[in-house]
């Protein structure tokens, strides 16, 4: 009934989407996806979200909490999975909401904050290294 009454115009987009289901939205980010992006990284990016979304047991945009997923990301951290990986849980739910955004979906997005890695220079071992 809402998206009849968003349809009409008694409604704006926001409140309207405000009732649909999470799962909704993100089947709706996937067909986005496909229309620019690589099968692979598709699956990936939408498996992560799910993830979280799962995790955290969000139903509706309004249940989600920043707080919670960084909870989430940073329990999945402890468990075994790499910051960088981590960061990426974060940044991709984040694209999703810029998108939910986008869409008129979502008022704001949640900032998530992140690790911040720092990168492995690569370099020839010294000889006692190589001996070793």
């Amino acid at each position: 009934m809402c998206d009849k009454f968003v349809e009409i115009g008694l409604l704006d987009s926001q409140r309207g989407a405000a009732h649909k289901p999470l799962t909704e939205h993100l089947a709706d980010f996937e067909k986005s996806l496909r229309t620019h992006a690589i099968e692979k990284s598709v699956k990936e990016i939408i498996n992560n979200i799910r993830r979280i979304i799962e995790g955290c047991m969000f139903k509706y945009w309004s249940d989600i909490q920043a707080s919670d997923i960084e909870y989430y990301i940073a329990e999945r951290w402890k468990t075994g999975i790499s910051k960088k990986t981590a960061n990426g849980y974060a940044k991709q739910f984040m694209q999703f909401g810029k998108w939910m955004m986008k869409q008129k979906r979502a008022s704001e997005v949640p900032v998530i904050h992140t690790e911040k890695v720092t990168r492995t220079i690569e370099r020839a071992f010294e000889l006692d290294e190589f001996e070793r």
